[in-house]
């Protein structure tokens, strides 16, 4: 990881992002700033989006509008299929502690 890490405020931002299932809007308008250090719950009824906003996170979902960045790198909304699984499922888990290394 980049030793620069410890130095980044903004581990996650979310601007206006929005994620719609057909008609379903999943996503409505999220802002959200995640800071390093900060812990975070995610909690809500079956259906209000929490699976799908850590989703979009660990780029397994994309979005259709808004801006989401990790470690001050922007998310492109529509991203390309050919990532491994394994790239898939550790992006999420990298932000908890900057000192872990997969």
């Amino acid at each position: 990881m980049n030793n620069d890490l410890n130095n980044l405020k903004e581990m996650v931002k979310f601007k206006s992002l929005n994620k719609w299932y057909g008609d379903f809007h999943a996503l409505k308008d999220i802002d959200l700033n995640i800071e390093q250090g900060e812990i975070v719950v995610i909690c809500g009824p079956s259906g209000s989006g929490k699976s799908t906003l850590i989703r979009c996170i660990n780029q397994l979902e994309p979005f259709e509008s808004g801006e989401l960045s990790v470690l001050e790198q922007a998310l492109p909304s529509k991203f390309s299929t050919s990532r491994s699984s394994n790239q898939k499922s550790t992006a999420f888990w990298e932000l908890g502690d900057p000192k872990i290394s997969w």
